[in-house]
Order: C-alpha cells, then sequence, then structure tokens
C-alpha cells in the first residue's frame, strides 16, 4: 500500500507501521511473561488467545480455499501443499 503513493519511502514507512508494534509488544512483555505465567488466570487468558488465533487463521483458510479452488488444477495444487505442510514430521526445539 504504501509503495503505490510514495515508492520505496513509502514501502518502507508501511512496513516499519505493520511490524514495529509487534516488535515493541515483544520487547516489552518478554520480562514479565515469566512472572504472568505463573498466575492460573493468566495462563487460562494465554491459552483463550492461542485458541482464537488458531481459530481465526483455519477461517480465513476455509474461506480462501473455498474461493480459490476453482478447476482440478487448483485442487491438485492444494492437496500437495496440504501434504506437504500437514503430512511432514516438525521438529520442535522447545
Amino acid at each position: 500500500m504504501g509503495y503505490q503513493p510514495s515508492r520505496i519511502r513509502g514501502a518502507v514507512v508501511a512496513s516499519i507501521g505493520i511490524f514495529l508494534p509487534s516488535f515493541l509488544f515483544v520487547l516489552i512483555l518478554t520480562p514479565v511473561l515469566p512472572k504472568l505465567r505463573q498466575s492460573t488466570l493468566f495462563r487460562y487468558f494465554l491459552n483463550s488467545v492461542h485458541v482464537a488465533a488458531v481459530a481465526v487463521m483455519l477461517s480465513v483458510l476455509i474461506q480462501m480455499s473455498l474461493e480459490s479452488i476453482i478447476d482440478w488444477r487448483s485442487a491438485l495444487i492444494y492437496l500437495i501443499s496440504a501434504l506437504l505442510v500437514f503430512g511432514t514430521w516438525k521438529i520442535s526445539l522447545m
């Protein structure tokens, strides 16, 4: 959006405006989060936020899939992509 009216400068400003709040939020909460996780109420809140985020992503996935799969080729690409993403082993370092 920022690139069209102001080229590179607009793209940089738009990117900073989109990503900076998230980075600041993480930076501010990182030292406080271990203490907050000791609270049962806050743990329930974080679990609820996690479930809500996954639900929103799943809802968008379903809606975009219904709009994007228009023929057998797009359905095949969708199935292959889903198998590659969800059908492979995940290695977690945590």
